[in-house]
């Protein structure tokens, strides 16, 4: 599908509010830091099925809380031209998910803009691939290209449960490559990130994020329990765990839900041992929930109570005396 040649770089506003420098101040391994962001991260707006992505697929449904709060999202993904000229559909995946999230830490690395207005980052693509080389993910140029191309391409609806409308965007609202600065001697690209983005810089709505430790846990339960836990979690302590259902994590992160409720607790369970291992979690206990079906119990859902580790606590004590600060500044 062809679409309108983007905006130039040199085109639009450039502008640093003084959010964004707030944005920016991260602690000093700045190498590991980047932040979550209110809502946007919280968002189901991958699709982790394994199977390829061929011809026209239809938009993905789905409901999700956040705060407390129903929301319900569709996902329409992004329509690119094949490698034979053919259109060809592509919802974001684990690849577009790793590149947004190098490009967020760029972007809190000083990298980051207002361009019209819109959180943005500036960058080239050899500082973008170094960047996930060193997260571990390795991807070719035009790996990155189409991953950029594909946030660039998937709109998203987002309305409370009641219908009220929350946004109505694509992933990133403007891209640009191959574009020469000013000596002439290489090539820059950009990238407007998502509304609810800028909205939530704007704010002062973000916490403190351990890129480097999200980065290399592979399971994508494990991954987005995280990313929850670094932006929900604050108050961490080792006599304070973190609870949480299997049945929030089937839902907000946008997982298949199996008919056989325990291939699910199966994944729950590996992914929770992967955040052991990264020194996320000490451990956890289960408590099983349970109805009366044709005066049988039956597993219906499943409590997990998580010990954080001391490394974890540090982190969003860390973060939290950097959100003081920041306060401080307003």
């Amino acid at each position: 599908m062809s679409r309108k040649p983007e905006k130039l770089l040199s085109k639009h506003k450039f502008t640093v509010p003084e959010q964004l420098s707030l944005f920016q101040i991260i602690p000093s391994e700045d190498g590991r830091y980047s932040n979550t962001v209110e809502l946007y991260d919280a968002l189901p707006k991958y699709v982790w099925s394994r199977v390829m992505q061929k011809g026209r697929l239809d938009a993905i449904r789905r409901e999700f809380v956040f705060r407390n709060r129903a929301y319900r999202i569709r996902v329409v993904p992004a329509n690119l031209e094949g490698a034979k000229g053919e259109s060809v559909d592509r919802f974001p995946r684990e690849r577009e998910e790793h590149v947004e999230d190098a490009l967020r830490l760029l972007a809190a690395r000083g990298q980051g803009v207002f361009l019209d207005e819109a959180a943005a980052v500036v960058f080239t693509l050899y500082e973008l691939q170094q960047e996930l080389k060193r997260l571990g993910h390795s991807y070719s140029y035009p790996e990155i290209k189409e991953a950029i191309l594909v946030l660039r391409g998937t709109s998203i609806e987002v309305a409370t449960a009641d219908g009220t409308k929350v946004v109505h965007s694509n992933l990133f609202e403007t891209v640009g490559f191959d574009e020469v600065d000013e000596t002439g001697k290489r090539t820059k690209a950009f990238v407007r990130f998502n509304v609810l983005v800028t909205r939530s810089i704007m704010a002062g709505q973000f916490q403190p994020l351990n890129l480097e430790i999200a980065a290399r846990i592979r399971t994508i339960i494990g991954r987005h329990l995280y990313k929850r836990m670094s932006h929900l979690f604050r108050q961490a302590s080792l006599i304070n765990p973190y609870t949480i259902l299997a049945s929030t994590i089937i839902r907000d992160f946008g997982i298949k839900s199996y008919s056989n409720f325990r291939f699910n607790l199966r994944e729950i369970r590996e992914a929770l041992q992967e955040l052991v291992q990264a020194n996320v979690l000490l451990g956890w206990k289960e408590e099983e929930i349970t109805t009366l079906h044709r005066h049988q119990k039956k597993l219906t859902d499943v409590k997990f109570t998580l010990t954080t580790s001391p490394q974890f606590n540090q982190d969003m004590k860390a973060g939290n005396a950097r959100m003081l600060k920041i306060e401080r500044l307003k």
